[in-house]
């Protein structure tokens, strides 16, 4: 179970996308709206994942993120930044972070769930729990080869039935594979 403040970020996460989305050669005023998102939290409580995806234009994106305490001996940092109540966070590229590697392929072979969210003030008060608003599930076999992790996102029918293992992402319009091991 993922554990959320009602925070202020600076910057803010609409910048962390936009800035992972320049990165992979979309224009400096890209107009994103998110779509939807899902979270895997690191069973010894360190890091925290979080892909986020948005719609630009008629394609989809995935933003994957790993967020950290303490800066990151390796990884692309994304962003350092203020959050109201934990201070000081790392936000890094979850495709080059090893921890979030590690993580996201645990979640991809189904030995760690993926996170429901609870919700607290900046005081620490429960607010309420709140499900997924992207539904993952796993479809291909094996559990063997190296994390992928896709930036442009194809609609998952295009790679239906047998094949290596995948992770589908299911949100309000779309179906995607957001995760597979090569």
């Amino acid at each position: 179970m993922a554990l959320i403040y009602t925070a202020q970020l600076d910057p803010d996460k609409p910048e962390w996308i936009r800035r992972r989305l320049v990165a992979h050669g979309l224009p400096e005023d890209v107009d994103a709206e998110k779509v939807g998102s899902y979270r895997f939290d690191d069973p010894a409580g360190e890091v925290g994942v979080e892909s986020m995806i948005v719609r630009v234009g008629d394609r989809l994106y995935q933003t994957a993120f790993a967020y950290r305490g303490e800066a990151p001996t390796e990884g692309d940092i994304v962003a350092e930044a203020d959050h109201s109540v934990l201070g000081r966070r790392w936000v890094m590229d979850a495709a080059t972070d090893p921890d979030a590697r590690r993580i996201l392929t645990a979640g991809l072979r189904g030995e760690i769930p993926q996170a429901v969210m609870d919700f607290h003030d900046e005081s620490g008060a429960y607010l309420e729990t709140r499900q997924p608003d992207v539904t993952l599930r796993l479809v291909g076999e094996g559990d063997g080869g190296e994390l992928e992790l896709p930036v442009e996102l194809a609609d998952a029918a295009e790679e239906s039935g047998d094949g290596p293992r995948r992770l589908v992402a299911e949100g309000e319009g779309f179906t995607a594979v957001v995760a597979r091991l090569a």
